[in-house]
């Protein structure tokens, strides 16, 4: 991991922290008529009920927070969240930095973005700023004496033109406001550290008198220096010393004081990639400094990273836990220097063992847990999420506890008065590249709105390397269907075993006598007579009641249709070509109409949408009439219309249960580079003389449908 400095921030007031983080598709419909709702941006997100380290955090509209190498000043009952505001689809290997963000806080689990606080392409900038290669690990401080907020910011030189980004000579910039939430106005920049190749990973150590340091990582030895700063706070008042004790190259750190010592946290130097943490003790600020180790235990489930690896992150703050008589944060990014908006935090409980500090890893947690109290509630105490009521397609989707629905190429099914959504479930910090899969992530819904996490019901074989669904195989569009003579939901998946590739693709089978699960893995089997199997498939029942499978052969791309046995177990027989059905159309879904089968589908690009293509016959297997590309509008969130999908693609049709011939439409927004990131477009289908229309709509509810509308399918 480019390793940037953690720092600290101490003030008078005291610091209070703890916050929490957080293409092929075909679709068959029925038929329905609709009008919409009003139209809004913006969705309401759920509130955060409690810290979950290493999984997306949105903030309260719902978009995952964007404040990298960040810090957190308290001040007047609000909290502050700082941190670099890195712009989507560059690399760190470019100019990827806007400037620094800013979100305020009550409770320390759900920021309201408060904007760019500082931003590199203000009106008049100083170039030192609006040409920067690089501005990030920003770290602010309120100033008693000036009663003026000061930020500090690692700032690089633009390297020569045409060339990427260079880190030969680093300043300290120097912003202030005098209010928290800014506007911040540069005030220049100095060389940190006491050479003239300035100085790399910083902390400000604001101590009780007030008076604050510069703890920062000396350019080019890369030895830990501490430097008192100028009444003001904008620039050194002496020499930097040398801080005794801490090893060489430690980077990223963070400080804070602890019955009357100083403790340090940081991290090694190995670029982006992550390594250990190290931890020291002092009497002073300058040291010398004892090493107290290692101070992290546990693994990181999302990545499988212990204490090797800082659980896949690097410090970048501590604070004390509001309330606690002996507990803090400590605070971590998990670097994803080839699509850094998409980088992650950790927030973690730092104890003590008698004078031994711990930072144990855990799922999920509160500050209620270790005697934490704010003047407000506790995150404990949180009223429950408000109820969502409406339809926000390509929005953020948060489930019932304010975390984002991890349910990607999924499907619903509807029993017992419950709707249950099944969906690809993806791991924090991993590309499609680097093996996404974590199994299949199961929620639960009454309104279709509002969704229960159910939990992981079937997920990879972390244990076995010899099992089908070892960890490393990619496991794929999950579909569920229940067999009211065994009483059983069966689950079918596409299962590219770990290690082969998308070469051959198998169908895994998975059962369980309760629709969230747990799911046991049954078999393989290869789809559509092919020796490379089959790829994207529905599970259709026709009006007879027999079940078909419907998938993509490979390695031709025919679409073919095969019947299932009886226990839904494995196919009955053999499968034939569906007429009519362009080649290369990808992931089948099926609905059945009173006159036929409408279909809906994708082409074959890759992670990139492109435009979806319909299709309408009166047998399942065809002969099919193509009718075109039923999308209109345009997705005001990526200005993608009909000709990409709205920048997604169709995985399935939800029935709605209690009203005619009604049906949502679900598309996945892919995001290859940081997969748990995708999104979510749901649309409502609307028929027009039997020609289907998926219009755009930014909000919309179920009362649009007309209960009591007949299908509309005449040919």
């Amino acid at each position: 991991m480019k390793y940037h400095q953690i720092f600290t921030v101490h003030t008078a007031l005291g610091q209070h922290l703890a916050a929490r983080f957080r293409f092929t598709a075909l679709v068959l419909f029925a038929v329905g008529s609709v009008t919409f709702a009003g139209q809004a941006n913006e969705m309401k997100a759920s509130a955060n009920h409690g810290f979950r380290p290493g999984q997306p955090w949105p903030d309260t509209a719902g978009t995952n927070i964007n404040a990298h190498g960040f810090c957190i000043l308290e001040h007047a009952g609000k909290y502050y969240w700082y941190g670099s505001h890195k712009i989507a689809g560059l690399t760190e290997s470019q100019k990827n930095e806007a400037g620094v963000r800013c979100y305020v806080s009550a409770d320390l689990l759900n920021w309201t973005n408060a904007g760019l606080v500082l931003s590199v392409s203000a009106p008049g900038m100083n170039p030192e700023v609006a040409d920067a290669g690089i501005l990030d690990r920003p770290k602010v401080i309120f100033n008693p004496a000036t009663k003026q907020f000061v930020m500090y910011f690692k700032l690089y030189p633009p390297k020569a033109a045409g060339e990427t980004t260079g880190t030969d000579i680093a300043y300290t910039g120097v912003a202030i406001s005098t209010d928290p939430a800014g506007p911040f106005e540069y005030q220049g920049r100095f060389l940190g550290g006491g050479t003239e190749k300035g100085s790399g990973d910083f902390a400000i150590f604001q101590d009780t008198d007030g008076t604050a340091y510069q703890i920062c990582v000396r350019k080019p030895d890369k030895m830990l220096v501490c430097g008192r700063l100028s009444d003001d706070g904008l620039k050194p008042a002496g020499e930097y010393l040398q801080m005794a004790g801490v090893e060489h190259a430690t980077e990223a750190p963070a400080l804070f004081r602890r019955d009357g010592k100083i403790y340090l946290l940081g991290s090694g130097s190995t670029g982006w990639k992550p390594n250990a943490a190290r931890m020291y003790v002092a009497d002073q600020v300058t040291g010398p400094y004892q090493s107290l180790g290692n101070p992290c235990q546990g693994v990181n489930p999302n990545n499988h990273f212990g204490p090797g690896k800082a659980f896949g992150g690097q410090s970048t703050f501590v604070l004390p836990i509001p309330g606690a008589s002996d507990a803090w944060i400590a605070m971590f990014d998990i670097w994803n220097p080839e699509d850094p908006i998409n980088a992650g935090y950790i927030w973690l409980p730092l104890t003590f063992d008698g004078d031994k500090p711990v930072i144990n890893w855990r799922d999920t947690w509160s500050l209620a847990e270790l005697g934490g109290k704010l003047s407000r509630k506790h995150p404990g105490d949180l009223p429950a999420p408000a109820a969502r009521q409406n339809f926000t397609p390509g929005l953020v989707w948060a489930d019932t506890q304010g975390v984002p629905i991890n349910a990607h190429g999924g499907g619903v099914i509807y029993f017992a008065g419950r709707y249950y959504w099944f969906g690809e479930h993806k791991l924090p910090g991993r590309s499609e590249k680097q093996l996404a899969d974590g199994g299949v992530h199961c929620y639960s819904s009454a309104d279709l709105y509002n969704w229960t996490d159910e939990g992981l019901v079937l997920a990879v074989d972390e244990a076995n390397p010899q099992s089908d669904i070892a960890a490393g195989c990619l496991l794929e569009r999950p579909k569920v269907i229940y067999n009211e003579a065994t009483k059983t939901f069966v689950m079918f998946f596409k299962l590219y075993l770990k290690g082969v590739g998308y070469e051959t693709a198998y169908v895994g089978v998975a059962t369980s006598a309760k629709p969230n699960g747990p799911y046991a893995y049954r078999h393989k089997f290869l789809g559509c007579d092919s020796p490379k199997g089959s790829g994207d498939f529905a599970l259709v029942r026709d009006r007879s009641g027999a079940v078909y499978h419907l998938a993509v052969r490979k390695p031709d791309k025919v679409l073919c249709a095969g019947t299932l046995r009886d226990d839904y177990l494995f196919p009955a027989g053999g499968y034939c070509p569906v007429e009519g059905i362009e080649q290369h159309t990808e992931a089948p879904a099926a609905v059945v109409t009173g006159d036929g089968f409408y279909l809906f589908g994708s082409g074959t690009s890759g992670w990139k949408p492109n435009a979806a293509r319909a299709f309408f016959a009166t047998n399942l297997t065809g002969p099919y009439q193509s009718l075109g590309n039923p999308c209109a509008g345009v997705n005001p969130h990526n200005d993608l219309g009909p000709d990409k999908t709205f920048g997604g693609q169709i995985s399935f049709a939800i029935p709605v249960e209690g009203k005619s011939n009604a049906y949502i439409a679900m598309f996945d927004v892919w995001k290859p580079e940081a997969p748990i990131n995708g999104l979510y477009v749901w649309l409502p289908l609307q028929f027009n003389s039997g020609k289907p229309t998926l219009q755009w709509h930014t909000e919309w509810n179920l009362a649009s449908f007309r209960q009591s509308e007949s299908a509309e399918t005449s040919k």
